[in-house]
């Protein structure tokens, strides 16, 4: 697999733009040959201790598809559950839009307590 300027460049924007652990699990599967399910990307995942369990990737993944990060590339049986499950890939020309929180904050007057 080769990597274009334009895919690298999309990758570094992506990558500075996510949570520490999306960023975990959005290079664990830039990586694979083969679009794992989440179990399987679990499992890959562990072997590099970065996952404890699936908790550690199913939410990442929900996250990353939902910023277009990621996407579903059909169904087949999971090789660890023996259960139909969607299979993921990494979109690195897609980065996501940071999204910013709003913070409402109210301004308190400082009030004496003791006089």
């Amino acid at each position: 697999m080769t990597i274009t300027d334009t895919s690298q460049s999309a990758y570094d924007g992506l990558r500075a733009s996510l949570p520490r652990r999306e960023q975990l699990v959005w290079d664990a599967l830039a990586q694979c040959q083969q679009a794992p399910t989440a179990y399987e990307l679990m499992r890959q995942m562990q072997a590099q201790h970065e996952a404890f369990d699936v908790n550690s990737t199913r939410p990442r993944l929900t996250a990353l598809y939902q910023k277009g990060c990621v996407r579903r590339v059909g169904k087949r049986i999971c090789r660890i559950t023996g259960r139909l499950a969607y299979c993921w890939q990494a979109v690195p020309s897609q980065p996501p839009v940071k999204a910013e929180r709003k913070v409402h904050v109210e301004r308190v007057e400082e009030t004496r307590l003791f006089t």
